[in-house]
């Protein structure tokens, strides 16, 4: 008989990879090891106030591997250490990094699972170097995030094309500073 404390989160699935649960909806992942009171308990936060409320979270699907038995796994996704909390939506994937607590874990998801489409996210892209400079200009500190997964050969191929320069290095100004996290 199981016992009823245990949280009710997905192990694993059996369907083809075509049907993957990190294609067609919401997973929220934890990574962790099975010794760890901490993260036994959050998982069993997270998945009461999943259920309870079922009609704002009912697309989200709760799944957990243990790092020290999918040690591979979890050094290709980025869990090295601790508890890791991903979201996974669709192609859109973040890696959580607020505190560990259930309700920040879950508010910090709601605007994703929420809109009804892509244009209703909280993060904007910019498609052209004129709405780049506007940003820029509406404020005073800005965060870019910068997505270069399966354009940066054509991009490369593009700027050795023109002949105008060999690399990709961005002309910064003053003192500024680009950092580049690669996600692919």
């Amino acid at each position: 008989m199981a016992d009823p404390h245990q949280p009710k989160l997905l192990f694993s699935d059996p369907s083809p990879p075509s049907h993957s649960p990190f294609r067609h909806c919401s997973t929220l992942l934890f990574v962790t090891v099975p010794w760890c009171g901490e993260s036994r308990s959050l998982m069993w936060e997270v998945s009461r106030l999943v259920a309870d409320k079922s009609t704002e979270f009912d697309s989200l699907k709760l799944m957990f591997i243990h790092r020290n038995t999918e040690k591979m796994l979890a050094d290709s996704i980025g869990a090295w250490d601790g508890i890791t909390v991903f979201y996974y939506d669709h192609s859109f994937s973040c890696k959580y990094q607020g505190k560990l607590r259930a309700r920040s874990i879950l508010n910090s998801i709601h605007p994703y699972m929420s809109a009804a489409s892509p244009e209703e996210l909280p993060l904007k892209p910019l498609n052209s170097q004129e709405d780049l400079k506007s940003f820029l200009e509406s404020t005073d500190k800005a965060l870019i995030l910068a997505e270069f997964c399966g354009w940066a050969p054509k991009l490369v191929a593009k700027v050795k094309n023109n002949g105008s320069r060999t690399d990709l290095t961005p002309k910064v100004a003053g003192n500024g500073k680009w950092d580049a996290e690669m996600w692919c």
